[in-house]
């Protein structure tokens, strides 16, 4: 099975849908930045765009709470495809998709008081940090010595 982990941001509102049977879906498109050298030694940087699709209860919870630029963490199997353009006829396309089945809000909502990312199932834990009573990050306000590691 080829399974990804990326984070990205959306590139537009997501689209709610339901299935024959009537089971909700939610699909966005996500843009990856990556940043690489060129042959030249240059910085380059490069935006790949995948589909991620959700089914299930969390695909209406998502589709409450994710809008245009959200970042988002999503993890699932790659589905690699290739179809003939249509604004270039003749010019194969290639397409990612990911049916994920983990997907985490990395940013605030417009629901949400911006000071906690909201993982994307209920019941599930916040994996993105949490915050402090006084608004600061918890990995930030935790003093940590880079010299006291247990390996």
């Amino acid at each position: 099975m080829f399974r990804v982990t990326f984070t990205g941001n959306l590139g537009a509102d997501p689209e709610q849908r339901y299935t024959e049977k009537g089971q909700p879906m939610v699909q966005f498109r996500t843009a990856v930045n990556t940043r690489r050298r060129n042959p030249a030694g240059e910085f380059e940087d490069r935006t790949d765009w995948v589909r991620v699709r959700v089914m299930g209860p969390r695909a209406t919870y998502l589709a409450d709470r994710l809008v245009k630029g959200s970042k988002v963490l999503v993890t699932g199997p790659l589905e690699v495809s290739e179809y003939e353009s249509r604004q270039k006829p003749g010019q194969m396309v290639t397409a990612f998709d990911v049916f994920a089945d983990d997907v985490e809000l990395l940013s605030p909502t417009p629901k949400d008081d911006g000071a906690t990312p909201v993982a994307a199932a209920a019941g599930r834990p916040n994996r993105g940090g949490t915050s402090m009573a006084d608004g600061s990050d918890t990995a930030t306000s935790i003093d940590h010595d880079p010299t006291d590691m247990p390996f």
